[in-house]
Parts: C-alpha cells; structure tokens; sequence
C-alpha cells in the first residue's frame, strides 16, 4: 500500500472551494489541493483543517529532540496513492531489549496523517 521509503512528503496543500457542473460553489464541503501537481487529495465539510504531514513530522522529531531519551535514532517515511496517506516512524537504534538471546528489538514510534480522512 505505501510506497518504498521516501522523502516526498513535504509538499504544500491548501483547502479550495468545490464546485458543481454549472460553476456553482457547494456550500458546506472543501477540497484539500496538493497545489504542486493540483491533485485532489481529499473532500471534507467545511470544518475540516488540514494538518500537512510536514507539520506531524516536525512535532514528533521535536518531541523526540525535546525528551532527550536518544540521541541515536532514524527517521523513516512513506507516503502512499499520490501523498494522500503518509506513515512515519523512528527507530531508537541505541534502545533495545533481548527478549531471548541473539534476538534484539528496537523500540520504534509510529505515526500517521492522511489527506483523505482514512
């Protein structure tokens, strides 16, 4: 579903009017726009604001910054159909455990946003 590892998650959105076939807005729904290629990524009411993925990853990288618990750890994201699904995750390459011998686990967080509601 997500495609390989990449860094193409950084690209600017905005919410846009929605119109029916005679040019008329339709009141109470807005598009989200990935305004680079000018693909529709989403359709949600009025309410809807969009949180970029820039934004998510910047506060879990601060986060992580600011609780001081490693200073080893990697940053991977994938984004899925066009930029509108996105997972992240860091690995804490420095904390593991040895739930048996030979066999080490990282402790990992993950994080996602979508542009589609999913």
């Amino acid at each position: 579903m997500f495609d390989a590892l990449n860094t193409d998650w950084s690209f600017p959105v905005e919410m846009q009017p929605i119109y029916d076939r005679l040019g008329q807005p339709i009141q109470g729904n807005r598009a989200v726009v990935r305004t680079d290629t000018n693909e529709v990524l989403g359709v949600h009411g009025s309410r809807y604001q969009a949180v970029t993925h820039d934004a998510v990853v910047n506060s879990i990288t601060d986060a992580v910054k600011a609780a001081n618990i490693s200073a080893d750890w990697t940053l991977k994201t994938y984004t899925a159909e066009g930029g509108r699904k996105f997972r992240g995750e860091i690995l804490f390459n420095d904390l593991t455990v040895q739930p048996t011998v030979g066999d080490f686990v990282k402790f990992r967080i993950s994080f996602f946003n979508s542009y589609d509601g999913s």
